[in-house]
């Protein structure tokens, strides 16, 4: 059953000294990440006690937020708040904001990219049931009945608390598009043959068609990129075309487009702890908490590529013993050990993919643990069914890499999208004119 909720909510002061439980799973979460909340243009969640982010297409949870113009289809957002039980629900609302490509906010008013009403209140939510660690669940369909998108291009939604813009609780990016320009993707093979094991690149042709605005310079008005498995932090951004020919593009032989190809992402099935499915070593009720201890697994660097298909690092949430996963799904602690000879130096390892938002943080980071020889690391995960990578950072580096631990092979499954804006110079939001996926399969 679902509810509405009113006014007499808790404001942000309050739910930061309230919002956890008052066990051992409130008191570690509350101490990862401070109250900084300072919009970033990105996925991002600004409190600890907001988990299991979920912002997917229509009712596919392991698909991208992304619309097409003037098409009947909304997109589901879905988070859990870990609190008390007896503590209210938040009055959260949304609002939109228009970027560019480079994700960037423009000079663009809610009126002129949407038709309806651009803030609304999260009324749909439901308390946990059947669950040691309580929390409340809220879910979100945008657009709102009755609204509609009247441009193409990228968007931020933003959750916050109370009708307060400045108190943050998440954001969520989400493109739009509206195909004018034909996009055909090609698979290819790197140049150098040193490479042609490891790395996988895209080529592509863009066909300019009659219906599309008209341009001064394809090279300059049309910002392209690419994305691996709608990941935006490893995106290559500001390809070039080698070639021009009548109203034909062609994109290839580009250092921009290729990807080193990884491997098959690592399962981790935690829809029971009632029973021990493969990598469970152990599952135990401690402080009102269920732990699951995996075994220790190895890298995979110098094996061949896995033969298991994977979700692309992504995740869905599941339950085996009720039907209703949003809401009786518990939240688990879950070990996760590695073995290596010896600390890497001036780098950390960290347990990765979709869960975290791909990014490297103190939850997911790993310490070593000498006396095993292992790395180790502890996870608060709901419930489901997820990916994972081993991923290095080095201390010098912006992003973590996944091959020192997993390898990475040509013949790895992996989707890719090409984006294609029109920005001519002086445009105040680029439109996203060209759209084409390609799963790429050896």
């Amino acid at each position: 059953m679902r509810f509405n909720f009113g006014s007499g909510l808790i404001v942000g002061a309050v739910l930061l000294l309230t919002g956890c439980p008052p066990s051992e799973v409130g008191s570690r979460i509350s101490q990862t990440r401070g109250p900084d909340k300072t919009l970033r243009y990105e996925d991002f969640v600004y409190e600890p006690h907001i988990r299991t982010v979920q912002f997917y297409r229509g009712e596919n949870p392991l698909s991208y937020p992304f619309l097409y113009l003037d098409e009947p289809i909304q997109l589901t957002l879905e988070f859990d708040a870990l609190v008390p039980p007896d503590t209210p629900a938040d009055n959260f609302w949304i609002s939109i904001v228009n970027c560019d490509h480079e994700w960037r906010p423009t000079t663009l008013l809610p009126l002129e990219f949407l038709e309806g009403i651009n803030t609304d209140r999260l009324y749909e939510y439901v308390r946990s049931e059947n669950c040691l660690v309580p929390y409340i669940h809220y879910e979100y369909r945008f657009p709102a009945e009755g609204a509609f998108f009247k441009r193409s291009g990228n968007y931020l939604l933003k959750v916050y608390r109370a009708g307060n813009e400045n108190d943050l609780i998440l954001t969520r990016r989400l493109i739009v598009a509206q195909p004018k320009i034909e996009v055909e993707p090609l698979m290819g093979q790197a140049m150098l043959a040193s490479d042609r094991r490891r790395i996988q690149r895209v080529d592509f042709k863009i066909k300019l068609t009659a219906n599309m605005p008209a341009m001064f310079d394809p090279n300059q008005d049309l910002k392209v990129m690419i994305l691996q498995n709608f990941r935006w932090d490893n995106a290559a951004t500001e390809l070039q075309p080698l070639f021009a020919t009548g109203n034909t593009l062609e994109y290839q032989f580009d250092a921009g487009s290729e990807f080193a190809g990884g491997n098959e992402y690592r399962w981790l099935d935690i829809r029971t702890v009632r029973f021990y499915p493969d990598k469970i070593r152990k599952i135990e009720e401690v402080d009102s908490v269920f732990r699951v201890d995996l075994y220790t697994e190895k890298p995979r660097a110098g094996n061949p590529v896995s033969s298991r298909p994977d979700l692309n690092g992504g995740y869905f949430i599941d339950v085996q013993e009720y039907q209703n996963a949003e809401f009786e799904s518990d939240y688990v602690w879950v070990r996760f050990g590695l073995a290596y000879p010896k600390p890497i130096p001036d780098a950390s390892v960290y347990v990765y993919g979709q869960f975290c938002g791909w990014r490297c943080t103190e939850e997911n980071v790993m310490t070593y643990n000498a006396a095993k020889s292992r790395y180790e690391g502890e996870l608060l995960l709901k419930q489901g069914v997820y990916n994972y990578a081993y991923a290095v950072r080095k201390e010098d580096r912006r992003l973590a890499e996944e091959s020192t631990m997993e390898g990475t092979h040509f013949e790895t499954e992996n989707y890719y999208t090409i984006l294609v804006y029109f920005a001519p110079m002086g445009t105040r939001s680029p439109e996203l004119l060209g759209v084409s996926h390609i799963n790429y399969v050896y």
